[in-house]
């Protein structure tokens, strides 16, 4: 569902509205909003771009809104849900252009488009979707015009609402009482009629009964005082929030918990020590009458590395067990708070709001806001954008919480936006509810995946599947984002691991899977990264694997089925790590491979064969000072896979022996890059591998 704390309506009668500090252009302009998506770019920041479009509003022939004609004034809750409904002779015909009424204007011009001739009649259309009441029209035969999405809205308590007109909410604070209540229902409604805490088998066994060590108790003091308390858990029901946000380049003196700390943490903890953003998370969660709140500042012991890695690796189960997750999408640090009012900038209205009043046969007064409701969904679309473009989705550690939990409260600016398993939708002031998550899929397709289709116990993927997702979704989403201490890479994606690892049942090996290691090496840096990336100076993982590397990674998977006639084959491998948790950080590895090993060099950027003389391609390296030190040195290169034939391809390692002084033996190499041939039917074959290339045992490091 999609929730928006910010006012969307401008009541367009009014001239002055402009000068009021009310949406610039709201009296006197046209903007069709699907014109919007045009000329949307990504990476505009929100704010940024409400801006744009407004200073783009001004720019636009004005057009007068007058008065509404007596036809569209007539329009009424009690005529439109009348049997013969409101007959309304202007349309489904040329508009005279003396008429100044530009709902006339406004209606006509969808009518027409669906050929309509006559007389045109409104009235109510219910339960077009679960609830949904819209404005619908019927020609002279009484066959209904489909097509146009004319929606409705109403106000509190207005007699419309006794006939299914959704109510237009008007905007709230987000931590007002309203808005509590509001986020209360839609936990309410997913808890009770969702799936989102359902997972797969398996994950529940074990991961998933994994809890957090400690919560922040927010009752600890009832009347007493704000103050709170860290407490142990020991309950696996314990009711609980997560927070997800960012701590900025540091975090406040004291405000972590440490050794030093935390046995007065457990007696009492004042709120008043903590950063703007902790106190405001434990303001929202007490409003949603949560009792306990996990914030990892205050939960981990920070300079406790023990406790560091035994909390990390818990993440699956905290985030995943949460019953929700309070997002702090814009701060980019801790000290800010994100519980703020609507600033003036953000107002954005919709083009072509009417509001129509009339004193109904009962005396009642009524107020109806009629839109195209198509452009309801592309301001949807506008905003859904946003929270995948936001502070909070730039960092690493963000991603896997975003996935795990099973609802979230998205907190923009003055907006808050819901968003769970099932659905992700809902304006406050518009009413329109999304069915369910396909809008969401079609901006980033990731969440949709994780959270429903790999969590979902009714949902069976194949492994080709899941892989494929691991490699081409997951892996690049996330290296796209940035870690504070980058030798957090792999604790930092291991809860998603983890999720892969039950669902797939393969060994994870420092960021890759060992029953499909012949694709899973085929990684490489992508292009623009590769010119500024350099290599790095600490270890944090084998260079055969892709979190040895920053920058973007992507895939050159070779996956032809039957077509493949030789594959590199895994003799023996291992991992060494940091701490116990087997996807957590790696401070040594190696991986046995039998293969095709052949001999070559770099001349102009072209690695050529040392035996055939062969050009066998440019290869991608890993960093850009490799490129600069390895022209016209000697380099070793390990076939991956070779498909022959028309499409035929060829995809090889290209290797470097490991220095000598650091303990290196023969047949002991580093990985530099990869290599993709394709359309070389030559050396994509058997014969030329055996005539050309030596076949053994190496140990890659």
């Amino acid at each position: 569902m999609y929730a928006t704390t910010q006012s969307h309506w401008q009541e367009r009668t009014r001239p002055q509205a402009a000068a009021q500090g009310g949406c610039r252009g709201s009296t006197s302009t046209h903007l069709d909003l699907p014109t919007l998506i045009i000329i949307y770019r990504p990476n505009i920041h929100p704010l940024s771009l409400t801006v744009y479009l407004r200073r783009y509003i001004h720019k636009m022939d004005p057009q007068s809104r007058g008065s509404l004609c007596d036809l569209c004034q007539s329009i009424s809750i009690e005529t439109l849900d009348s049997p013969e409904g409101l007959a309304h002779s202007k349309l489904g015909r040329p508009v005279n252009k003396n008429n100044s009424c530009s709902m006339c204007h406004f209606l006509s011009r969808y009518i027409r488009s669906r050929a309509v001739l006559g007389i045109v009649r409104l009235f109510l259309e219910k339960d077009v979707f679960p609830g949904s009441v819209r404005l619908a029209f019927k020609n002279e035969s009484g066959t209904i015009v489909s097509g146009f999405d004319c929606a409705l809205m109403t106000d509190e308590g207005d007699p419309a609402v006794r006939a299914g007109v959704r109510v237009r909410r008007r905007p709230h604070h987000p931590s007002s009482p309203c808005a509590y209540d509001t986020a209360k229902s839609w936990i309410k409604e997913c808890s009770m009629t969702h799936g989102c805490s359902s997972v797969s088998p398996g994950l529940d066994e074990k991961s998933m009964q994994t809890s957090p060590a400690r919560l922040i108790d927010l009752q600890a003091f009832p009347g007493e005082s704000e103050d709170v308390r860290i407490v142990a858990v020991e309950d696996l029901c314990m009711r609980y929030a997560t927070l997800s946000y960012c701590w900025g380049d540091t975090m406040p003196r004291g405000s972590t918990t440490t050794l030093d700390n935390i046995q007065a943490r457990e007696e009492r903890l004042q709120t008043a020590d903590l950063p703007q953003t902790l106190r405001d998370a434990i303001k929202i969660t007490r409003g949603l009458d949560i009792r306990y709140l996990w914030i990892d500042a205050i939960c981990i012991i920070q300079n406790s590395n023990e406790d560091w890695n035994v909390e990390s690796a818990k993440m699956t189960s905290i985030y995943g067990n949460g019953l929700i997750s309070i997002a702090v999408e814009l701060n980019s640090n801790c000290l800010d708070s994100f519980l703020i009012s609507k600033p003036e900038e953000q107002n954005l209205c919709f083009d072509h709001v009417f509001k129509i009043s009339n004193t109904l046969s009962t005396g009642e007064t009524s107020n109806l806001y009629v839109w195209h409701e198509a452009q309801c969904r592309c301001f949807i679309r506008y905003e859904i954008t946003y929270a995948w473009e936001t502070s909070l989705s730039s960092r690493g550690w963000t991603y896997q919480e975003r996935f795990l939990a099973p609802r979230i409260l998205h907190f923009i600016g003055a907006q808050i936006l819901w968003g769970c398993r099932e659905k992700y939708g809902v304006p406050l002031e518009s009413g329109i509810e999304l069915q369910n998550a396909g809008l969401l899929h079609q901006f980033h397709p990731t969440f949709s995946f994780i959270a429903k289709n790999v969590l979902y116990p009714k949902i069976q993927l194949s492994a080709s599947r899941l892989l494929a997702h691991w490699y081409h979704s997951i892996i690049p989403e996330f290296c796209r984002r940035q870690l504070s201490h980058e030798d957090d890479k792999l604790p930092a994606i291991a809860g998603i691991a983890k999720v892969f690892h039950q669902r797939l049942a393969y060994t994870y090996i420092a960021g890759l899977w060992l029953e499909d290691i012949e694709n899973g090496l085929c990684w490489r840096v992508d292009w623009q990264e590769r010119m500024v990336n350099t290599k790095l100076s600490d270890f944090r993982a084998p260079t055969w694997a892709w979190p040895s590397v920053d920058g973007i990674i992507d895939w050159l998977i070779l996956d032809k089925g039957s077509a493949v006639t030789y594959r590199v084959k895994v003799e023996d491998h291992h991992i060494q790590l940091t701490g116990t948790d087997s996807f957590g950080r790696t401070s040594g590895g190696w991986l046995q491979l039998n293969g095709f090993i052949g001999h070559g060099s770099l001349r102009g950027g072209m690695l050529v064969c040392q035996k055939s003389k062969i050009e066998l391609g440019h290869p991608f390296l890993d960093a850009r000072d490799n490129e600069i030190d390895l022209e016209g040195l000697h380099l070793t290169y390990l076939v991956l896979s070779v498909v022959p034939g028309y499409n035929s391809s060829f995809q090889a390692l290209i290797l470097r022996a490991r220095g000598e002084g650091n303990g290196s033996s023969i047949g002991e190499f580093e990985r530099i890059g990869i290599l993709n041939a394709d359309y070389m039917a030559t050396i994509a074959s058997l014969e030329w591998l055996e005539e050309f290339c030596e076949k053994t045992s190496i140990k890659l490091y």
